[in-house]
Protein backbone atom coordinates (compact mmCIF):
# COMPACT_ATOMS: atom_id res chain seq x y z
CA UNK A 1 0.00 0.00 0.00
CA UNK A 2 2.72 2.15 0.85
CA UNK A 3 4.42 1.63 -2.89
CA UNK A 4 0.96 2.65 -4.52
CA UNK A 5 0.41 5.89 -2.17
CA UNK A 6 3.57 6.97 -3.61
CA UNK A 7 2.74 5.99 -7.08
CA UNK A 8 -0.57 7.88 -6.96
CA UNK A 9 1.27 11.07 -5.77
CA UNK A 10 4.70 10.93 -7.87
CA UNK A 11 1.35 10.55 -10.64
CA UNK A 12 -0.78 13.72 -10.00
CA UNK A 13 2.57 15.54 -9.68
CA UNK A 14 3.96 14.61 -13.04
CA UNK A 15 0.59 15.44 -14.46
CA UNK A 16 0.65 18.44 -12.85
CA UNK A 17 4.38 19.14 -14.37
CA UNK A 18 3.46 17.95 -17.67
CA UNK A 19 0.52 18.92 -18.80
CA UNK A 20 1.65 22.52 -20.25
CA UNK A 21 3.08 25.57 -19.89
CA UNK A 22 0.22 27.25 -18.74
CA UNK A 23 -0.21 24.47 -15.62
CA UNK A 24 3.53 25.56 -14.71
CA UNK A 25 2.30 29.30 -14.65
CA UNK A 26 -0.75 28.81 -12.52
CA UNK A 27 1.84 26.44 -9.89
CA UNK A 28 4.38 29.45 -9.87
CA UNK A 29 1.53 31.77 -9.29
CA UNK A 30 0.25 29.87 -6.33
CA UNK A 31 3.67 29.40 -4.93
CA UNK A 32 3.77 33.67 -4.89
CA UNK A 33 0.34 33.90 -3.20
CA UNK A 34 0.91 31.79 -0.80
CA UNK A 35 4.18 33.40 -0.34
CA UNK A 36 2.33 36.77 0.31
CA UNK A 37 -0.02 34.95 2.50
CA UNK A 38 2.96 33.83 5.08
CA UNK A 39 4.88 37.31 4.81
CA UNK A 40 0.96 39.02 5.86
CA UNK A 41 0.50 36.35 8.77
CA UNK A 42 4.06 37.32 10.04
CA UNK A 43 3.50 41.30 9.36
CA UNK A 44 0.17 40.90 10.83
CA UNK A 45 1.33 39.44 13.96
CA UNK A 46 4.73 41.71 14.75
CA UNK A 47 2.15 44.51 14.14
CA UNK A 48 0.50 43.29 17.32
CA UNK A 49 3.26 42.32 19.30
CA UNK A 50 4.73 45.99 18.96
CA UNK A 51 1.26 47.54 18.91
CA UNK A 52 2.52 48.88 22.88
CA UNK A 53 5.70 50.25 21.31
CA UNK A 54 4.96 53.04 18.61
CA UNK A 55 9.11 52.96 17.50
CA UNK A 56 9.70 49.18 17.37
CA UNK A 57 6.34 49.13 15.38
CA UNK A 58 7.47 51.87 12.49
CA UNK A 59 11.09 50.00 12.62
CA UNK A 60 9.45 46.70 12.26
CA UNK A 61 7.03 47.62 9.39
CA UNK A 62 10.33 49.47 7.59
CA UNK A 63 12.65 46.76 8.09
CA UNK A 64 9.70 43.79 7.25
CA UNK A 65 8.63 46.17 3.73
CA UNK A 66 12.31 46.07 2.97
CA UNK A 67 13.04 42.50 3.27
CA UNK A 68 9.89 40.69 2.46
CA UNK A 69 9.36 41.11 -1.19
CA UNK A 70 13.33 40.98 -1.70
CA UNK A 71 13.87 37.33 -2.88
CA UNK A 72 10.84 38.11 -5.77
CA UNK A 73 12.27 41.01 -6.43
CA UNK A 74 15.91 40.44 -6.82
CA UNK A 75 15.13 36.80 -8.70
CA UNK A 76 13.50 39.40 -11.28
CA UNK A 77 15.72 41.72 -11.01
CA UNK A 78 18.64 39.98 -11.79
CA UNK A 79 17.41 38.74 -15.05
CA UNK A 80 17.52 42.27 -16.25
CA UNK A 81 20.40 43.94 -14.48
CA UNK A 82 23.74 42.30 -13.42
CA UNK A 83 25.39 43.54 -10.48
CA UNK A 84 26.56 43.14 -6.85
CA UNK A 85 23.58 45.13 -5.15
CA UNK A 86 20.78 42.71 -7.32
CA UNK A 87 22.81 40.30 -5.31
CA UNK A 88 23.00 41.28 -2.31
CA UNK A 89 19.00 41.96 -2.50
CA UNK A 90 19.33 38.35 -3.17
CA UNK A 91 21.30 37.34 -0.32
CA UNK A 92 19.11 38.64 1.49
CA UNK A 93 15.78 37.15 0.09
CA UNK A 94 16.90 34.15 0.29
CA UNK A 95 18.09 34.36 4.20
CA UNK A 96 14.41 35.52 4.34
CA UNK A 97 12.71 32.77 2.93
CA UNK A 98 14.31 30.51 6.09
CA UNK A 99 13.51 32.79 8.64
CA UNK A 100 10.29 33.02 7.37
CA UNK A 101 9.39 29.35 7.54
CA UNK A 102 10.37 29.34 11.64
CA UNK A 103 8.94 32.49 11.77
CA UNK A 104 5.55 31.07 10.68
CA UNK A 105 5.91 27.64 12.39
CA UNK A 106 6.57 29.81 15.89
CA UNK A 107 3.47 32.05 15.46
CA UNK A 108 1.62 28.72 14.91
CA UNK A 109 3.09 27.44 17.70
CA UNK A 110 2.00 29.91 20.06
CA UNK A 111 -1.36 30.50 18.36
CA UNK A 112 -1.97 26.15 19.24
CA UNK A 113 -0.35 26.88 22.80
CA UNK A 114 -2.58 29.76 23.60
CA UNK A 115 -5.73 28.09 22.19
CA UNK A 116 -5.15 25.05 24.58
CA UNK A 117 -4.35 26.79 27.71
CA UNK A 118 -7.49 28.98 27.42
CA UNK A 119 -9.70 25.31 27.25
CA UNK A 120 -7.84 24.41 30.21
CA UNK A 121 -8.34 27.14 32.50
CA UNK A 122 -4.96 28.74 32.22
CA UNK A 123 -4.31 32.31 32.28
CA UNK A 124 -1.61 32.25 29.19
CA UNK A 125 -3.62 34.85 27.25
CA UNK A 126 -2.84 37.56 30.38
CA UNK A 127 0.94 36.68 30.03
CA UNK A 128 0.64 36.60 26.26
CA UNK A 129 -0.25 40.09 26.31
CA UNK A 130 1.29 41.47 29.05
CA UNK A 131 5.15 40.69 27.67
CA UNK A 132 4.22 40.43 23.99
CA UNK A 133 6.62 42.80 22.99
CA UNK A 134 9.39 40.42 24.70
CA UNK A 135 7.95 37.49 22.96
CA UNK A 136 7.92 38.94 19.46
CA UNK A 137 11.32 40.20 19.85
CA UNK A 138 12.56 36.68 21.30
CA UNK A 139 10.64 34.66 18.33
CA UNK A 140 12.53 36.89 15.70
CA UNK A 141 15.60 36.81 17.42
CA UNK A 142 15.22 32.92 17.97
CA UNK A 143 14.30 32.50 14.04
CA UNK A 144 17.48 33.98 13.31
CA UNK A 145 19.89 32.45 15.23
CA UNK A 146 18.91 29.53 14.25
CA UNK A 147 18.61 29.89 10.40
CA UNK A 148 22.59 31.16 10.91
CA UNK A 149 22.78 27.85 12.32
CA UNK A 150 21.64 26.17 9.55
CA UNK A 151 23.34 28.58 7.27
CA UNK A 152 26.62 27.25 8.75
CA UNK A 153 25.55 23.54 8.00
CA UNK A 154 24.74 24.04 4.40
CA UNK A 155 28.63 25.22 4.25
CA UNK A 156 29.84 21.91 5.12
CA UNK A 157 29.24 18.58 2.63
CA UNK A 158 30.13 15.65 3.46
CA UNK A 159 32.34 12.89 1.55
CA UNK A 160 29.88 9.91 1.69
CA UNK A 161 31.42 6.67 0.87
CA UNK A 162 29.84 3.81 -1.58
CA UNK A 163 30.67 0.64 -2.65
CA UNK A 164 28.98 -1.51 -5.07
CA UNK A 165 30.07 -4.68 -6.93
CA UNK A 166 28.57 -5.93 -9.84
CA UNK A 167 28.71 -8.85 -12.37
CA UNK A 168 31.11 -7.71 -15.12
CA UNK A 169 28.59 -9.07 -17.99
CA UNK A 170 30.53 -8.98 -21.22
CA UNK A 171 33.36 -5.99 -20.09
CA UNK A 172 36.24 -6.07 -19.49
CA UNK A 173 36.01 -5.42 -15.57
CA UNK A 174 38.06 -3.93 -12.87
CA UNK A 175 37.80 -1.19 -10.65
CA UNK A 176 36.33 2.41 -11.56
CA UNK A 177 36.92 5.28 -8.53
CA UNK A 178 34.04 7.66 -8.88
CA UNK A 179 32.87 11.36 -7.85
CA UNK A 180 29.01 12.56 -8.12
CA UNK A 181 27.48 15.26 -7.20
CA UNK A 182 23.72 16.71 -7.44
CA UNK A 183 22.25 19.77 -7.19
CA UNK A 184 25.47 22.30 -7.34
CA UNK A 185 23.02 25.11 -7.83
CA UNK A 186 25.71 27.20 -9.57
CA UNK A 187 24.74 30.90 -9.55
CA UNK A 188 24.56 34.14 -7.35
CA UNK A 189 23.82 32.19 -4.26
CA UNK A 190 26.74 29.83 -4.65
CA UNK A 191 29.61 31.20 -6.56
CA UNK A 192 33.15 30.68 -8.13
CA UNK A 193 34.36 31.22 -4.52
CA UNK A 194 32.30 28.39 -2.76
CA UNK A 195 32.85 26.27 -6.11
CA UNK A 196 36.30 26.64 -6.18
CA UNK A 197 36.48 24.80 -3.16
CA UNK A 198 34.44 22.33 -4.24
CA UNK A 199 36.80 21.28 -7.40
CA UNK A 200 39.60 21.47 -4.53
CA UNK A 201 37.91 18.59 -2.83
CA UNK A 202 36.70 16.79 -5.56
CA UNK A 203 40.84 16.35 -7.26
CA UNK A 204 41.90 15.77 -4.06
CA UNK A 205 39.90 12.23 -4.25
CA UNK A 206 41.58 12.07 -8.06
CA UNK A 207 38.31 9.87 -9.52
CA UNK A 208 38.15 8.33 -12.36
CA UNK A 209 35.50 10.42 -13.61
CA UNK A 210 33.13 12.68 -12.09
CA UNK A 211 28.95 13.03 -12.59
CA UNK A 212 26.75 15.86 -12.13
CA UNK A 213 23.13 13.76 -11.49
CA UNK A 214 21.47 17.84 -12.63
CA UNK A 215 20.56 21.07 -11.40
CA UNK A 216 24.33 22.06 -11.49
CA UNK A 217 22.81 25.60 -12.63
CA UNK A 218 20.41 27.51 -10.83
CA UNK A 219 18.61 28.30 -13.36
CA UNK A 220 19.46 31.89 -15.29
CA UNK A 221 23.52 31.08 -16.56
CA UNK A 222 23.94 34.85 -16.37
CA UNK A 223 25.57 34.87 -12.82
CA UNK A 224 27.40 31.87 -14.08
CA UNK A 225 29.10 33.50 -17.13
CA UNK A 226 29.60 36.89 -14.81
CA UNK A 227 31.80 35.06 -12.54
CA UNK A 228 33.46 32.91 -14.93
CA UNK A 229 32.55 29.49 -13.44
CA UNK A 230 33.70 27.81 -16.08
CA UNK A 231 37.01 28.31 -15.99
CA UNK A 232 37.18 26.59 -12.28
CA UNK A 233 34.86 23.58 -14.02
CA UNK A 234 37.68 23.24 -16.49
CA UNK A 235 40.23 22.93 -13.41
CA UNK A 236 38.11 19.14 -12.73
CA UNK A 237 40.40 16.20 -13.01
CA UNK A 238 39.44 12.93 -13.74
CA UNK A 239 41.03 10.40 -16.61
CA UNK A 240 37.70 9.40 -17.97
CA UNK A 241 36.14 12.66 -17.98
CA UNK A 242 33.40 14.84 -16.91
CA UNK A 243 29.51 14.10 -17.47
CA UNK A 244 26.26 15.41 -16.50
CA UNK A 245 22.76 15.24 -16.64
CA UNK A 246 20.21 18.29 -16.82
CA UNK A 247 18.01 18.90 -14.21
CA UNK A 248 14.90 20.98 -14.20
CA UNK A 249 16.88 24.06 -13.34
CA UNK A 250 18.58 23.55 -16.43
CA UNK A 251 15.30 23.44 -17.88
CA UNK A 252 13.71 26.42 -16.04
CA UNK A 253 17.02 28.88 -16.90
CA UNK A 254 17.37 28.06 -20.36
CA UNK A 255 18.55 24.23 -21.47
CA UNK A 256 20.36 25.20 -24.35
CA UNK A 257 22.52 27.60 -23.16
CA UNK A 258 23.35 25.83 -20.58
CA UNK A 259 24.79 22.94 -22.22
CA UNK A 260 26.21 24.93 -24.20
CA UNK A 261 28.50 26.45 -21.54
CA UNK A 262 28.44 23.40 -19.62
CA UNK A 263 30.14 21.51 -22.77
CA UNK A 264 31.88 24.68 -23.54
CA UNK A 265 34.25 23.97 -20.01
CA UNK A 266 34.35 20.27 -20.51
CA UNK A 267 31.19 18.46 -19.49
CA UNK A 268 29.78 16.48 -21.37
CA UNK A 269 26.04 16.26 -21.29
CA UNK A 270 23.68 12.89 -21.81
CA UNK A 271 20.55 13.86 -22.76
CA UNK A 272 19.11 10.55 -23.54
CA UNK A 273 22.06 9.33 -24.39
CA UNK A 274 25.27 6.72 -23.09
CA UNK A 275 28.19 6.77 -22.75
CA UNK A 276 31.07 3.32 -22.30
CA UNK A 277 33.51 4.12 -19.90
CA UNK A 278 36.78 1.70 -19.62
CA UNK A 279 35.18 -0.71 -22.03
CA UNK A 280 33.53 -2.12 -18.32
CA UNK A 281 30.36 -0.52 -18.66
CA UNK A 282 27.72 1.74 -20.11
CA UNK A 283 26.69 5.17 -18.43
CA UNK A 284 23.33 6.22 -19.28
CA UNK A 285 22.13 9.52 -19.09
CA UNK A 286 17.94 10.45 -18.53
CA UNK A 287 16.74 13.92 -19.73
CA UNK A 288 15.04 15.35 -17.09
CA UNK A 289 11.23 14.35 -16.67
CA UNK A 290 10.36 18.54 -16.75
CA UNK A 291 11.99 18.60 -20.16
CA UNK A 292 8.53 18.54 -22.15
CA UNK A 293 7.06 21.11 -20.26
CA UNK A 294 10.00 23.26 -21.91
CA UNK A 295 11.24 21.83 -24.87
CA UNK A 296 7.72 20.26 -26.09
CA UNK A 297 9.37 16.95 -26.53
CA UNK A 298 9.28 14.18 -24.17
CA UNK A 299 12.11 12.64 -23.09
CA UNK A 300 12.86 9.04 -24.45
CA UNK A 301 11.11 5.79 -22.77
CA UNK A 302 13.22 3.83 -20.51
CA UNK A 303 13.07 0.88 -22.82
CA UNK A 304 13.42 2.54 -25.69
CA UNK A 305 16.63 4.29 -24.02
CA UNK A 306 17.98 1.15 -22.75
CA UNK A 307 17.66 -0.78 -26.03
CA UNK A 308 20.20 1.53 -27.74
CA UNK A 309 22.79 0.03 -24.99
CA UNK A 310 25.72 -2.18 -26.02
CA UNK A 311 24.81 -5.85 -25.12
CA UNK A 312 25.90 -7.62 -21.80
CA UNK A 313 27.36 -4.26 -20.18
CA UNK A 314 26.44 -3.68 -16.97
CA UNK A 315 24.29 0.11 -16.70
CA UNK A 316 24.66 2.97 -14.43
CA UNK A 317 21.86 5.71 -14.77
CA UNK A 318 21.97 9.16 -14.25
CA UNK A 319 18.19 10.44 -13.85
CA UNK A 320 18.04 13.76 -11.67
CA UNK A 321 14.59 13.13 -10.21
CA UNK A 322 13.87 10.05 -8.38
CA UNK A 323 10.16 10.31 -9.75
CA UNK A 324 11.20 7.42 -12.13
CA UNK A 325 12.72 4.37 -9.78
CA UNK A 326 10.30 1.74 -9.53
CA UNK A 327 9.98 2.30 -13.24
CA UNK A 328 13.55 1.53 -13.05
CA UNK A 329 13.65 -1.57 -10.91
CA UNK A 330 10.43 -2.84 -13.18
CA UNK A 331 12.78 -2.82 -16.19
CA UNK A 332 15.67 -4.95 -14.09
CA UNK A 333 18.82 -3.73 -16.73
CA UNK A 334 20.14 -0.77 -14.61
CA UNK A 335 23.23 -1.94 -12.08
CA UNK A 336 22.82 1.50 -10.24
CA UNK A 337 20.73 4.36 -10.49
CA UNK A 338 21.88 7.90 -9.18
CA UNK A 339 19.70 10.78 -8.11
CA UNK A 340 19.29 14.07 -6.51
CA UNK A 341 16.49 16.95 -6.51
CA UNK A 342 14.90 16.13 -3.29
CA UNK A 343 17.72 18.13 -1.28
CA UNK A 344 16.24 15.98 1.73
CA UNK A 345 13.25 18.36 2.07
CA UNK A 346 16.40 21.03 2.23
CA UNK A 347 14.30 22.55 5.17
CA UNK A 348 12.43 21.07 7.89
CA UNK A 349 9.52 19.86 7.91
CA UNK A 350 9.61 19.93 4.01
CA UNK A 351 11.80 16.25 4.43
CA UNK A 352 8.82 14.76 5.45
CA UNK A 353 6.75 15.95 2.39
CA UNK A 354 9.55 14.95 0.54
CA UNK A 355 9.57 11.02 2.21
CA UNK A 356 5.94 11.29 0.82
CA UNK A 357 6.34 12.16 -2.54
CA UNK A 358 9.51 10.29 -3.52
CA UNK A 359 10.20 6.13 -2.98
CA UNK A 360 13.63 7.29 -1.57
CA UNK A 361 13.81 11.19 -0.58
CA UNK A 362 17.74 10.30 0.56
CA UNK A 363 20.08 7.27 1.00
CA UNK A 364 20.53 3.95 -0.41
CA UNK A 365 18.31 0.90 -1.24
CA UNK A 366 18.24 -1.88 -3.38
CA UNK A 367 14.89 -2.71 -5.19
CA UNK A 368 14.92 -5.99 -7.75
CA UNK A 369 18.15 -5.96 -9.53
CA UNK A 370 19.00 -2.75 -9.07
CA UNK A 371 20.85 -0.61 -6.80
CA UNK A 372 19.37 3.11 -5.83
CA UNK A 373 21.04 6.39 -4.37
CA UNK A 374 19.29 9.55 -3.97
CA UNK A 375 21.99 12.21 -2.47
CA UNK A 376 20.59 15.45 -0.53
CA UNK A 377 22.61 16.93 -3.11
CA UNK A 378 25.98 19.33 -2.53
CA UNK A 379 24.16 23.04 -2.44
CA UNK A 380 20.87 24.89 -1.65
CA UNK A 381 17.84 26.69 -3.79
CA UNK A 382 16.34 29.52 -2.30
CA UNK A 383 17.67 29.76 1.54
CA UNK A 384 21.16 28.98 1.90
CA UNK A 385 20.46 26.63 4.69
CA UNK A 386 19.89 23.39 5.57
CA UNK A 387 18.79 21.81 9.09
CA UNK A 388 18.96 18.50 9.64
CA UNK A 389 20.22 17.09 6.59
CA UNK A 390 23.72 17.33 5.46
CA UNK A 391 25.02 17.80 2.19
CA UNK A 392 27.10 15.88 0.33
CA UNK A 393 29.44 14.74 -2.56
CA UNK A 394 29.58 11.06 -3.40
CA UNK A 395 32.94 8.96 -3.30
CA UNK A 396 31.98 6.07 -5.25
CA UNK A 397 33.81 2.68 -5.68
CA UNK A 398 32.43 0.50 -8.66
CA UNK A 399 33.88 -2.95 -8.86
CA UNK A 400 32.87 -4.86 -11.98
CA UNK A 401 34.18 -8.66 -11.63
Amino acid sequence: MRGMSKNKITLFLSTLRGGSVNKFIIFYSVAVIFYFVLNWQVYSYGISAFEGSPILGYLYTAGFFLVAPSFVVARIAERYYKNRFVSFILWIGSFWLAMLMYLVLGILSIYVFLRVSNLLWFQWYDFHSRYQIAIGLILGSASFLMSAGWWYNAHRPAIRKLEYAFPKGSGKGGDFHIVAVSDIHLGTIIGKKRFGRFVRDVNLLKPDAIFFVGDTIDEDIEPVIRQDIGSSIRKLHAPLWVFGVNGNHEHIGGVERADAYLREHGVQLLRDSFAVLGDAFALVGREDVSSHIFTGKPRAELTELLSRMPKGLPIVLLDHQPSSILETAKDGRVALQLSGHTHHGQLWPFSWVTRLVYEISWGGRKIGNTEFYVSSGWGTWGPPVRTWNVPEMLDIRLRFE
